[in-house]
């Protein structure tokens, strides 16, 4: 939806402002949904024996913690993009 967004600016002149907002939270929503995604998959390409050490261990709750943060941020994000006015009417 972002890269639509950009692609198709030029057809929209009209609300750059919510257009602009638009943009900023889908960024935002991409950024954090990316965060969450590379999160996970650096949990699952770790060997098990280094997902049972103590240091990974901490490591792991640290990223689970963080991925608390970024789901917010994400939910937050799609909050907002569902409370803006289209661009395009």
């Amino acid at each position: 939806m972002r890269y639509a967004t950009e692609f198709f600016t030029s057809v929209f002149p009209r609300h750059v402002k919510r257009r602009e907002a638009t943009l900023a939270a889908l960024e935002k929503l991409q950024d954090t949904l990316g965060s969450l995604n590379d999160l996970h998959t650096r949990k699952g390409m770790m060997p098990k024996e280094v997902n049972e050490s103590v240091h990974a261990r901490e490591a792991i709750a640290a990223q689970e913690s963080k991925a608390g943060e970024l789901l917010e941020e994400a939910k937050a994000a799609c909050e907002r993009l569902g409370d803006l006015k289209p661009f395009w009417k």
